[in-house]
C-alpha cells in the first residue's frame, strides 16, 4: 500500500481511493501508512494541507506512543506551512509544541530539538519575548554540554533579535562572542556569516573605522565565497564617508565582478558617488548615464522615467548640488527636476525616508539659491512633514524597542544570576569533593600510622615482656581448656576474664609498662570492648585499675626498707611516678611510705619468705 500511494499523487482521485482502502485496515497499520504518506515531500501548499489532514484524523485513533509520531510530523508541517504563507501555521505550530512538552514523554535531545522548534516559531510569529527565553535556557545547557555549534546558533538568533529591537550594541557584542568562537572551533562558515553581520551592524552605527579595520585583516575572497557580494558594497560605502574613494571604487569593482547579474544600475550611481566626492563631475556624469543605460532610460525625456527605481534619489540630489557648486545651475535644476517624483514618492524604510528629507533639503536650498521662493517653501513644508511624521514613528517605535530592551535586559539579568547560582555551586560542589578526597587521604594516613604505631607498639611490648620473663612470649591467643562436664559451664565472657587473670598472672604482664587493652585483648581472641565489658563485669574495675591493682600487689611483696619507691616505680610496669603513689593509695589506703613506715622486721621477713 505504501508503494501504490508513493507512486500517484496525494491530490489525485487515485490516491484518495487508495486512502479508502486504508480505512478497513487496523488503526495501527492506518497510522504506519499515513504517517509515511505525510512524510512524502509535497510541492504545493495544498499538499501539505492534506497531509495535515490526514495526520489530524489518525491523532484521534492511534495509541499513546504513535500520537507522539504524528505530533511531531504535523510541527514539521507546519513549519512548511509556514513557508507556503498558510497564516495560522505558526500558531498551530506552537500549540503542538506545547502539548507535545505537557503531555508527552520526551527524551533529552527531543525535549531540546522541540524547544529549539518553539523558538523559531515564536521568533517568526513576532513574540521575541518568548523565544528569547527559551533561547538563553537552550544556550545555558548548551554551554554546560559544550555544544559549541548550537551555542553559535542560539546566540546569532538572539543577536539577530536585538538587532530587530534596534540595540546594536548589545548584538554587535554578542556578534563578536560568536566571530570568536567560530574562529576557535574552525568553523569557517559561521565565522564568515558572523563577520558579515558584525560589517553591517557597524555600518548602521557609523563605526566606519572599525568596518576598514576589518576589512584589512580578513580575506575578502572567502568572505565573498560565504556571503553574498553585497559585502562590497557596504565597504565601498564605508570608505566612501571616509573619504577613501579609490577604495570605494576597489570595493565596487570587486562587486561587480563577484555579482551573478553582471554589471547594473547599483554600480553605476555608487561609482558616481565616489567621483562626485571627489568634485569630478565629468566621471559623475558618465557613470549616471550608464546606470540610466543599464535600466533601459536613453533619454530623460522618455516616458520611461515615470518607473525611474528609487535608488537614483540617493545619487542625483549630490550630483545636482555638484553642479551647483560648479556654477550649472540650469543642469542642476534639471537634474533636481528628473528626480523629484522620488522625493515624493511615499516610503517606510528608515534610510530611504532620510534620503528623501536630505533630497528636499538640498532641492529647497537650490530654490532659495535661485530665487524660487514658492518652490523652496513648498519643498521645505513637504520635508517637514515627513520629517515630523519620521520622527514621531521613530520616538515611537524606540519607545515600544525600550519596553522589549528593558523586559529582555531584566531576562538576561536573570539568567545571568541563575548562571551565577549554577557556577557558584559547581564550584562549592568542587571545593567539597577536593575537601573529601583530601579528609579521605587524610583518614587513610591517619589508619596507617595507627597500625604502623600499633604494630611498633606491639614489638616493644614483645621485647618488654622477653626481658621481664627472660624467654620467649607467645602473645598468640591462647585456647581455654573446657570444663568438667560435672561443672556448670562458664559463660563466653567469664572464659575471657579467667583466661585473661591466667595470662596476666602467668606471664607477668602487668610488669611490662607497654601493656594496653588492645594487646591483651588480641592475646585473650576476642575485641578490646568485649574484653573491658569482662573485666567490668566481673573485676568491677575498669581495666587500668585492674592490671594496677596486680602491680601494686606485686610491690607490696617486693617492698624492703631499703626500697626507694620513686626510683623503682618503672620496674614494677608504671610509667608515672604520680600514677604509681595513687594506686598504691586507692589499693591499700595510704601511701608507699606511710605503708614501708607500718611494716616491721618480722613483716618483711614473713614478706621475704613469700616471695
Amino acid at each position: 500500500m505504501n508503494k501504490r500511494l508513493g507512486a500517484v499523487s496525494l491530490l489525485s482521485s487515485a490516491s484518495d481511493s487508495l486512502l479508502y482502502e486504508v480505512k478497513s485496515l487496523l488503526p495501527y497499520q492506518q497510522v504506519e501508512i499515513l504517517l509515511n504518506v505525510s512524510s512524502n515531500d509535497e510541492t504545493t501548499s495544498l499538499g501539505t494541507e492534506k497531509q495535515e489532514h490526514l495526520l489530524l484524523k489518525a491523532l484521534t485513533f492511534a495509541s499513546k506512543k504513535d500520537q507522539k509520531k504524528i505530533l511531531q510530523r504535523l510541527i514539521i508541517l507546519y513549519q512548511k506551512l509556514d513557508q507556503w504563507g498558510i497564516s495560522n501555521a505558526i500558531s498551530k505550530g506552537i500549540k503542538r509544541c506545547e502539548e507535545l512538552e505537557t503531555q508527552y514523554s520526551l527524551s533529552r535531545e527531543e525535549f531540546r530539538n522541540l524547544k529549539r522548534i518553539k523558538a523559531n516559531l515564536l521568533n517568526r510569529q513576532g513574540s521575541y519575548k518568548e523565544s528569547i527565553s527559551i533561547l538563553y535556557e537552550l544556550l545555558e545547557e548548551d554551554r554546560i554540554a559544550n555544544e559549541v555549534e548550537y551555542v553559535i546558533e542560539e546566540l546569532y538568533t538572539i543577536a539577530v533579535y536585538f538587532i530587530r529591537l534596534g540595540d546594536l550594541e548589545t548584538a554587535l557584542l554578542i556578534l563578536k562572542e560568536i566571530y570568536f568562537k567560530a574562529a576557535a572551533e574552525g568553523l569557517k562558515e559561521q565565522q564568515y556569516i558572523c563577520l558579515s553581520s558584525i560589517i553591517d551592524a557597524s555600518f548602521n552605527l557609523k563605526r566606519y573605522s572599525d568596518i576598514d579595520s576589518i576589512s584589512n585583516n580578513i580575506n575578502l575572497d572567502s568572505l565573498s565565497h560565504f556571503t553574498s557580494s553585497s559585502i562590497y558594497l557596504m565597504l565601498a560605502k564605508s570608505n566612501l564617508h571616509l573619504q577613501k574613494t579609490d577604495r570605494a571604487r576597489f570595493y565596487l569593482l570587486q562587486m561587480n565582478q563577484k555579482s551573478q547579474k553582471g554589471t547594473g544600475m547599483v554600480f553605476y550611481c555608487q561609482m558616481a558617488e565616489t567621483y562626485i566626492a571627489e568634485n569630478r563631475e565629468d566621471s559623475a556624469t558618465f557613470y549616471l548615464n550608464e546606470a540610466l543605460k543599464a535600466k533601459g532610460i536613453f533619454d530623460k525625456t522618455d516616458r520611461s522615467i515615470e518607473n525611474l527605481p528609487l535608488y537614483f534619489m540617493y545619487v542625483y540630489p549630490s550630483y545636482a548640488s555638484l553642479l551647483q557648486r560648479n556654477g550649472k545651475l540650469q543642469q542642476a535644476q534639471d537634474a533636481f527636476q528628473f528626480v523629484e517624483p522620488l522625493m515624493k514618492t511615499p516610503v517606510s524604510e528608515s534610510e530611504r525616508i532620510e534620503k528623501q528629507i536630505d533630497a528636499l533639503g538640498r532641492y529647497s536650498d537650490f530654490c532659495r539659491l535661485t530665487r524660487q521662493y514658492a518652490k523652496a517653501t513648498e519643498l521645505l513644508v513637504y520635508r517637514d512633514s515627513i520629517q515630523k511624521m519620521y520622527y514621531e514613528n521613530k520616538i515611537s517605535l524606540d519607545s515600544k524597542h525600550w519596553v522589549d530592551r528593558f523586559e529582555i535586559q531584566e531576562l538576561t539579568n536573570k539568567n545571568a544570576k541563575q548562571a551565577d547560582e549554577i557556577n557558584n555551586a559547581k564550584r562549592i560542589l568542587s571545593i567539597l569533593i577536593v575537601v573529601s578526597v583530601i579528609i579521605l587521604i587524610l583518614c587513610a594516613i591517619i589508619v596507617y600510622l595507627y597500625r604502623l604505631t600499633r604494630k611498633q607498639y606491639k614489638k616493644s611490648f614483645e621485647n618488654k615482656q622477653q626481658e621481664i620473663l627472660g624467654g620467649t612470649v607467645d602473645l598468640s591467643p591462647q585456647l581455654v581448656p573446657e570444663p568438667s562436664k560435672k561443672r556448670e559451664p562458664l559463660t563466653p565472657q567469664e572464659r575471657y576474664f579467667r583466661k585473661a587473670c591466667k595470662m596476666v598472672e602467668s606471664q607477668k604482664l602487668y610488669l611490662n609498662n607497654a601493656l594496653t587493652l588492645e594487646i591483651l585483648s588480641e592475646m585473650v581472641g576476642t575485641n578490646r570492648s568485649t574484653l573491658s565489658a569482662c573485666i567490668n563485669q566481673y573485676a568491677k574495675v575498669n581495666f587500668n585499675r585492674w592490671i594496677n591493682d596486680y602491680r601494686i600487689d606485686h610491690v607490696k611483696r617486693c617492698i624492703t626498707p631499703a626500697t626507694n619507691f620513686s626510683e623503682i616505680y618503672k620496674e614494677f610496669g608504671f610509667n608515672s611516678y604520680n600514677t604509681f603513689n595513687n594506686s598504691f593509695k586507692k589499693r591499700v589506703g595510704c601511701t608507699p611510705n606511710e605503708y614501708l613506715q607500718k611494716l616491721t622486721a618480722d613483716e618483711f621477713q614473713d614478706t621475704d619468705t613469700m616471695v
